[in-house]
């Protein structure tokens, strides 16, 4: 009898990962990111009629993936969340980016897609494995609530959802 338990039983810390974006492009996304969550993944099966049974499920063909979410910290100069809203304004409206690239002088050069890399590290630090969300696209950001009557000071989370064509695990 064979065992294929891991011989590191060592359970994953959820602070320990780190997330990398397109760094040319992206950086303040990158540095402010909270948290994450791993989408799912699912293999819907297709149900075949059968006599006298209700259905046989047969394995599906093809793999859905659930949205990648981050929460990103909100730096005061707003950098992340303007990273992130110019990235979705460029998807929908590019001749508005130009008009307002031509008036400042500068070029926008971004690309629509982007992949994402979230490495997993262990105690130590050390890389142990990475999941690669390709071809990933912004597709809702969220709300920023500002209040004044806050007592104490609680630095603002603000939610962005992307989709992606699929993800690898390294």
């Amino acid at each position: 009898m064979s065992s294929n338990l891991t011989s590191n039983i060592n359970l994953f810390q959820p602070t320990g990962f780190k997330v990398v974006i397109d760094r040319q492009n992206f950086s303040n996304l990158t540095f402010f990111v909270q948290s994450i969550t791993h989408p799912s993944a699912s293999n819907p099966a297709t149900e075949t009629p059968y006599q006298r049974i209700q259905g046989v499920p047969m394995p599906g063909n093809q793999m859905q993936y659930g949205e990648l979410v981050m929460d990103v910290l909100l730096d005061e100069d707003f950098n992340s969340y303007v990273e992130v809203y110019n990235w979705m304004l460029r998807l929908v409206n590019d001749e508005q980016i130009q008009r307002r690239d031509d008036f400042n002088g500068g070029s926008t050069t971004q690309p629509t897609y982007s992949d994402i890399a979230v490495t997993a590290l262990n105690s130590s630090n050390n890389k142990t494995k990475t999941f690669k969300y390709i071809d990933c696209i912004p597709t809702s950001i969220g709300d920023i609530r500002f209040e004044a009557q806050n007592q104490t000071v609680e630095y603002l989370i603000f939610p962005v959802s992307f989709r992606f064509s699929y993800f690898e695990i390294v």
